[in-house]
């Protein structure tokens, strides 16, 4: 799925499932950044267009084991401090899974107004932004 943004900015996203890192002679799941000279494969490095592992100036990565581990240990450690990211952060990031699913299942490009998180012009679409509840369970609009 293919997201610009309002700026003209894009993030283009992809779904592999284990053992598709080939590029970094990874054969896990994980995250990787392309951009204009090469790509970024979390916990493996940095490679050029042509997959060789590219020399980069040291910068502040932060090291991890990985969201999950992250969820537990902070589930374990009760302090709200030690999480990756906020709820709205959270939120925002599976809001873009959920957007590319309503696109695939539409059969078409989809708007969303960021402001309303609802899809400009298309109901159909729009309805696919929630689910019937069971009785009890209802989500309140806000």
């Amino acid at each position: 799925t293919t997201f610009t943004y309002e700026d003209g900015a894009t993030m283009i996203f992809e779904i592999r499932n284990y053992g598709s890192y080939k590029e970094a002679g990874s054969v896990t799941t994980g995250n990787t950044f392309w951009g204009e000279h090469g790509y970024y494969v979390e916990g493996q490095g940095f490679f050029d267009k042509d997959h060789n592992r590219m020399a980069v100036p040291e910068v502040d990565i932060p090291k991890t084991r990985g969201n999950w581990q992250n969820f537990i240990d902070s589930c374990k450690s009760r302090n709200k401090d030690t999480i990756f990211g906020s709820a709205e952060d959270g939120h925002i990031a599976s809001a873009h899974c959920h957007l590319a699913n309503a696109a695939y299942r539409m059969g078409q490009s989809l708007e969303i107004d960021p402001k309303t998180e609802r899809f400009v012009g298309n109901e159909e679409a729009n309805r696919l932004l929630t689910r019937d509840y069971r009785t009890g369970y209802e989500v309140k609009p806000a």
